[in-house]
């Protein structure tokens, strides 16, 4: 007997998003990684922060070793001054345990943090923040959704492609409605012609 292919269930689009940014995410930092190894000045020290759990039982394991939510993805210290830097997609904001941590780190001394979306933003911040970068030239006019972004509470400015995505979004969501109606209308005109009886329901209508 031929086993029919049981097609996969379509994965949601917030799923897909998420997984957009986060390969986004890791190609802008591999490119930050070769530059900072062009134009980092010797002495200064840099380290990526990886607190991205893989499953939930890997979070609540890090939680048990003390590990904090909203951690930011690089740390410099230069000359004592120490240096936080978020990496986001083009589309990406800081959540809410990523603000708190930011807020905590400000509280505690820290003077230099920033949220940027793109490589060149990023070597913008460092520069920003008083590292010297050696033979690095300052790229052109950065596009306001770029950053660097020092107040992630502040309304930040949107990639173009945040329109594209909430049309889209707003789109799926009236299908969904249209569906969930033309489902509840099937489920009435069901109802009508073949209506329940309080000995035997709807079958036993309908033999009668």
């Amino acid at each position: 007997m031929a086993v029919g292919r049981i097609d996969a269930a379509p994965v949601p689009w917030c799923v897909v998003r998420r997984r957009q940014a986060r390969h986004e995410e890791y190609s802008m930092q591999r490119r930050i990684v070769g530059l900072l190894k062009r134009h980092l000045p010797a002495g200064c020290f840099s380290t990526a922060l990886e607190n991205a759990p893989r499953s939930a039982i890997s979070g609540l394991l890090a939680r048990a070793r003390g590990v904090r939510a909203g951690c930011p993805d690089w740390m410099f210290i230069w000359n004592g001054k120490i240096i936080f830097i978020e990496l986001k997609s083009r589309v990406g904001i800081a959540s809410a345990a990523q603000r708190k941590f930011r807020d905590e780190l400000l509280a505690a001394g820290v003077r230099w943090w920033w949220l940027v979306r793109s490589a060149r933003a990023f070597m913008v911040a460092l520069r920003r923040s008083g590292v010297p970068l050696v033979d690095w030239e300052r790229p052109g006019r950065l596009e306001k959704w770029e950053g660097p972004f020092a107040d992630p509470h502040m309304r930040l400015p949107q990639h173009p492609d945040v329109a594209v995505y909430r049309a889209a979004a707003r789109k799926r969501s009236r299908e969904r409605q249209r569906e969930r109606e033309a489902a509840r209308l099937a489920a009435r005109r069901h109802e009508t012609d073949f209506p329940t009886t309080p000995h035997g329901g709807a079958e036993a209508a309908f033999r009668s």
